[in-house]
């Protein structure tokens, strides 16, 4: 059940855009299942969307999506369908559709959000506007790596877009019909028409390369994908997923791969045990790894939080054994045993999440972070069942002791009083998991008469420990695996009149599951935790969402 406190329809919307929900809680996982729309909760945005003006509905979007501070993108282009489905905005949701989805994934995701839904957005001259400009007026040679590299996504390929809104590109325009070919008919029809008997030359270096990426899918030789990629330039997404199991293949992506990438498919590469060799290491293909984490280059344009290393270097070391106990657990036949780790990779993730740090500017607020360490290595991570609270807590912390200037860290003992933590800004995230277990000792009862704790309120205290010590703080930031957030509401309220901060924040962060929801402009609830959990944080403490 939800306290609600009145919060602003604009405020709900940039909700919306950054994790599908106008509430104020944050539930990690894909946005693109169907969990997450469902009928009750579209049906608040859509209010929200005829309730506002139509220039704030489009000014939030347009600054969103120019920001770049919703980690979950594709959010963009479904409330632009949603606004597509309502008269009053679909000629400007349309336009904004044009600006924004200039990539093959957002611009097939509104398709998509718009036809599979009822009712649907319709192909009116409007919307044959929309698909026009991006096919026709898009530099030829880029659309052509577009449709090369993404043919589909989620479902829609662009052969659909050409169906809805029958395109023909000019006479003069022989390459772009060239590659309209393609994605119309193949490379068969392509071929039939403007490369034989003989190759057209206006059309020749798109028909080439559409060849090229189409045999190259159906390569089986390494040796030959590993030198079209080198060649092509191309990425994962050009890969049959075959190719994904060779060392040699993943040498020559490694070269040119965003690291965000190498991360996604880092999982993969361990369950393949790619770092072995026979009984012992590739030594080669650990050194192509870690020269790519490593980089600096590719490290400052990656723009990754620490905390998405830290749970990719936490799937490595533990996601396969993890998966392989419950395995047992549930007398399934194991296949295999768990992949050995190499200490050298967890060093290098290490190396890479203590750069990452560096990428992120400070806020500059006071923050206090409050965590209640007991049941902490008990119980496993909501969203992420391989990794501990304990985990959880430890990278939230690190994360703000090495990027911002002024932090509190602070715990409750068993029997009740917060006390103060002593940590260093260099202290590692295995360091702060043991200084925030040992707090569990620090207690004055007796261990025989020691009291029944409530966790979900255990740290309910801390906001009348600051104002007893008189300090301010701007932002609160309270860990546990399970918080009752309706208990802390009235506390802190009283905290921001006493102390006169009536901006300040607390953020609830509920490791394993919350136990109620609010729904206030000042208070941010988090069930569960994932890479995108402490990002949307600071965009709720920069009053972004």
């Amino acid at each position: 059940m939800a306290t609600t406190v009145g919060v602003t329809d604009e405020k709900k919307l940039k909700r919306f855009l950054h994790y599908a929900s106008i509430g104020g809680t944050y539930l990690p996982g894909a946005r693109l299942h169907a969990i997450h729309y469902k009928e009750d909760n579209i049906d608040l945005l859509v209010a929200i969307l005829k309730n506002m003006q139509k220039e704030k509905i489009f000014e939030v979007i347009k600054k969103v999506y120019k920001e770049n501070t919703s980690p979950h993108q594709e959010m963009i282009p479904f409330v632009l369908a949603e606004c597509a489905r309502i008269d009053s905005l679909k000629i400007e949701a349309l336009k904004t559709a044009e600006i924004l989805c200039d990539n093959t994934k957002l611009f097939l995701l509104f398709f998509k959000f718009g036809f599979e839904r009822v009712p649907k957005i319709g192909c009116g001259p409007a919307c044959k506007r929309l698909i026009g400009a991006y096919y026709l007026k898009k530099d030829v040679t880029k659309l052509a790596g577009e449709v090369a590299q993404f043919p589909k996504y989620r479902g829609w390929r662009h052969q659909d877009l050409f169906r809805l809104a029958h395109l023909k590109a000019k006479p003069d325009d022989i390459a772009r019909q060239a590659l309209f070919a393609y994605i119309s008919r193949g490379a068969e029809t392509m071929n039939k028409h403007f490369n034989e008997p003989e190759p057209k030359p206006e059309a020749k270096e798109i028909v080439d390369y559409l060849n090229k990426v189409d045999s190259f899918r159906k390569e089986r030789d390494p040796a030959r994908a590993a030198e079209t990629i080198e060649t092509y330039m191309l990425t994962v997404d050009h890969l049959n997923f075959i190719h994904l199991k060779n060392r040699q293949v993943w040498c020559a992506l490694l070269r040119q791969i965003p690291l965000r990438t190498l991360l996604d498919h880092f999982s993969l590469i361990a369950r393949n045990k790619l770092f072995r060799s026979g009984r012992g290491w590739d030594a080669d293909f650990k050194s192509c790894v870690r020269d790519s984490l490593q980089n600096n280059q590719a490290i400052t344009d990656s723009g990754l939080h620490p905390s998405r290393v830290f749970i990719e270097n936490i799937a490595y070391q533990f996601e396969a054994k993890f998966k392989l106990e419950n395995a047992v657990k549930k007398n399934l036949r194991v296949a295999q045993k768990a992949p050995a780790v190499s200490s050298e990779i967890v060093s290098a993730l290490n190396q890479l999440m203590n750069a990452t740090f560096k990428l992120f500017k400070p806020t500059n607020l006071r923050y206090i972070i409050a965590v209640d360490p007991f049941d902490m290595t008990t119980r496993k991570v909501g969203h992420i069942p391989f990794m501990l609270p304990s985990q959880g807590a430890a990278i939230t912390v690190q994360s703000y002791l090495k990027i911002e200037p002024n932090v509190t860290v602070v715990a409750p003992t068993w029997d009740g009083p917060i006390s103060p933590i002593e940590v260093a800004k260099t202290s590692t995230a295995k360091e702060l998991e043991e200084i925030l277990s040992s707090v569990r000792s620090k207690t004055t009862v007796a261990p025989k008469t020691m009291p029944k704790r409530d966790p979900t309120v255990s740290m309910v205290d801390v906001f009348e420990w600051a104002q007893k010590q008189k300090k301010k703080f701007d932002v609160f930031i309270l860990v546990a695996t399970a918080i009752n957030a309706t208990q802390y509401v009235a506390k802190f309220a009283q905290y921001q009149r006493t102390m006169k901060l009536p901006r300040s924040k607390l953020v609830l962060l509920s490791l394993c599951c919350a136990k109620n929801t609010v729904d206030t402009k000042d208070i941010f609830v988090v069930s569960g935790f994932d890479d995108k959990v402490l990002p949307l944080i600071v965009n709720f403490v920069k009053e972004s969402i």
